[in-house]
């Protein structure tokens, strides 16, 4: 067992030691940390913790998520307020395309449309039903204006599905 280690970012203080081991960063309990918390290698990205995106240093306090700051670089400025990086492929890679989105309501339209097209629908003209998860035409649900997208979240059928279990159960309780 070692006795002590210093943090491997370089900053010469001493590391804790690890209280639970993890399979999964190779750490046995009583060993040595190989950072102390919340300091990491210079210029090495970095999984956020919370997301699992990487996290790049741009300096001893400021971090980045690189996929931000790859939009930056293609972008040529920062990122305006609001702005949201969407993974085109639906994949947390480090080199994934992205699309820079202005708001939060555009990047949620990106993520429907590709919800539909991966169940095998048409973007454009399908919608899924909230109850059945089938892709149908947008024909095959009410309107709702009050709705994002125009039309009710469960196709015709599964409403008159819901209607008629309704009426049933009123006319028994009754």
């Amino acid at each position: 067992m070692i006795s002590e280690q210093l943090c491997a970012c370089g900053c010469g203080k001493q590391t804790e030691f690890a209280k639970i081991n993890d399979r999964k960063r190779g750490v046995k309990k009583g060993d040595p940390n190989r950072y102390l918390h919340g300091h990491y290698c210079k210029g090495r990205p970095r999984l956020d913790v919370v997301k699992r995106y990487r996290l790049v240093s741009l300096s001893a306090t400021e971090r980045i998520l690189l996929h931000r700051q790859r939009a930056e670089k293609a972008l040529g400025k920062p990122l305006p307020a609001g702005a949201i990086v969407h993974h085109a492929d639906g994949t947390k890679s480090d080199h994934a395309p992205l699309v820079i989105c202005p708001d939060d309501a555009y990047h949620m339209l990106l993520h429907r449309r590709m919800r539909i097209k991966s169940a095998g629908g048409d973007p454009n003209c399908d919608l899924i039903c909230s109850k059945c998860k089938a892709v149908k035409h947008n024909t095959m649900f009410h309107l709702n204006q009050m709705n994002v997208t125009g039309h009710n979240r469960w196709c015709k059928s599964c409403v008159s599905e819901y209607d008629k279990a309704r009426l049933l159960l009123r006319r028994g309780a009754a």
